[in-house]
């Protein structure tokens, strides 16, 4: 048995890693990276959005700041056009949500592992964490270096000073960060801005990037760990703008930790210098060819199920390379990735043509975008909304109502419903959802029968 899938971000990784831990053939196909590689370097299941009513940072009523497994409680409550109402279903289940969580995370740790990117986090405490700007960000779990940065956690904030980096000023960094502690509500922190005794070829590089490279280098990484000795104390935060290494951020962590006396954490950031998306594909893209995943670069224009058991995967003009497979999981992302596309004349779904609704179960498809777009900047949009209606094995449904077909899957944020970037739940979604459409596809392969009658008469 073969399954293909298409898209090469968290939520296509997820769900060829689960397919290839079962025992199955799986190829991935993609035209270049998505919008993973784009993130600032946190997972969010439930991240805490103040400015959104469903998502607030504290609960009014009981004067304290929301936990994450609140924060997913709520998903779980609201719109049933959720993927987390489709995923998890209702409140009775909520115990085994958590745990089925907390166990997926895990697997992505294991998975990302051996690159040497950490994932640290749990459903149960918050995070909070300072961006290169100096706002705040609650997370649930964060990535690589970004995890030290908690300023909860933090008895004083070393700001590193590092002026000739473009795009980072530490001592405005430090300025915001003031005013956002005090906006929160939270005790006043010891904020200080430090500058190491770098050599000069590390301190006058302008390119976040290129000096991220050259810290994966040995003799780069013993320079600035002599250039933060002296500069930690007890319950102190090593606050780095995002330049800790690319290949080799881990043992570049240590020796700045062992060396400091102090922990040391990394500022989120966002394109273009939003490392820790890159690191995050780069350690996806090696656990995938460690479990023997077939990769094709390529971009695949249309799928035809025309055969109830096998879908044919055709490659874009210039190519005459078709797929055959026996399964197929779109988790090819929405507007970012080219899931979906917004022509002048209309929002669609290119390659099987399947119709869209927003968060508040409109049907979009077929109309311009700017039809799905509100006026004000702070306004719900449904456009960013807009994906695909599912049943509850996370099969793509057509206009019917009933799956489109009974070996096709969707993951991520392909899947409609929910705003990715407005609340801030896109990794989370990926991860789990690919997950599950990894299993579901794998499940419906080992009883093809039982699932083709299922989904052909509609049921969910």
């Amino acid at each position: 048995m073969s399954v293909a899938v298409i898209g090469a971000g968290l939520a296509g990784a997820a769900a060829a890693l689960t397919l290839r831990e079962a025992g199955l053939e799986v190829v991935q196909l993609s035209a270049g990276p998505g919008a993973t590689a784009l993130v600032s370097g946190t997972l969010d299941v439930a991240g805490a959005s103040p400015g959104i009513a469903t998502l607030p940072w504290r609960d009014p009523l009981r004067g304290h700041a929301l936990l994450p497994r609140e924060r997913f409680a709520l998903h779980r409550r609201g719109a049933a056009t959720h993927p987390y109402a489709q995923l998890f279903g209702g409140a009775d289940e909520a115990e085994r949500s958590e745990r089925e969580i907390e166990a997926e995370l895990l697997r992505l740790a294991a998975w990302l592992a051996p690159e040497g990117l950490a994932l640290a986090g749990s459903l149960a405490a918050n995070r909070l964490l300072p961006s290169v700007p100096g706002t705040l960000r609650v997370a649930d779990y964060a990535l690589g270096p970004v995890a030290g940065a908690d300023v909860l956690q933090a008895a004083e904030l070393g700001v590193v000073d590092l002026p000739a980096l473009e795009g980072w000023d530490a001592r405005a960094l430090a300025r915001t960060l003031a005013h956002e502690l005090e906006a929160l509500g939270l005790r006043q922190l010891p904020l200080s801005v430090v500058r190491p005794a770098l050599p000069e070829a590390l301190l006058c590089e302008r390119s976040p990037a290129r000096l991220a490279a050259a810290l994966d280098g040995a003799a780069a990484q013993a320079a600035l760990a002599a250039a933060v000795r002296g500069l930690g104390a007890e319950g102190r935060v090593l606050l780095f703008p995002p330049v800790l290494g690319i290949a080799a951020s881990a043992p570049l962590l240590a020796a700045l930790e062992a060396a400091s006396g102090s922990r040391v954490g990394e500022a989120l950031a966002f394109p273009p210098h939003a490392l820790n998306g890159f690191r995050l594909q780069r350690a996806l893209d090696a656990a995938l060819c460690r479990a023997g995943v077939s990769c094709i670069r390529g971009r695949v224009r249309s799928v035809l199920a025309s055969n109830p058991e096998r879908l044919t995967l055709v490659f874009a003009e210039g190519s005459r390379q078709r797929i055959e497979a026996d399964a197929v999981v779109l988790a090819t992302g929405r507007f970012v990735g080219g899931g979906l596309e917004a022509g002048p004349d209309a929002v669609h779904e290119p390659l099987l043509s399947l119709p869209l609704y927003d968060g508040d179960g409109r049907r979009i498809d077929g109309i311009p975008a700017h039809r799905s777009a509100r006026k004000g900047y702070g306004n719900e949009q449904p456009l960013f909304s807009a994906g695909l209606r599912t049943d509850r094995r996370l099969r793509p449904l057509a206009a019917h109502g009933r799956p489109r077909h009974a070996r096709l899957f969707a993951a991520g944020d392909l899947l409609g419903g929910f705003d990715p970037g407005r609340e801030r739940t896109g990794l989370g979604v990926a991860l789990l959802s690919g997950i599950h459409a990894g299993r579901a596809a794998f499940e419906t392969l080992r009883a093809p029968q039982q699932s083709f009658a299922s989904a052909a008469g509609g049921m969910p």
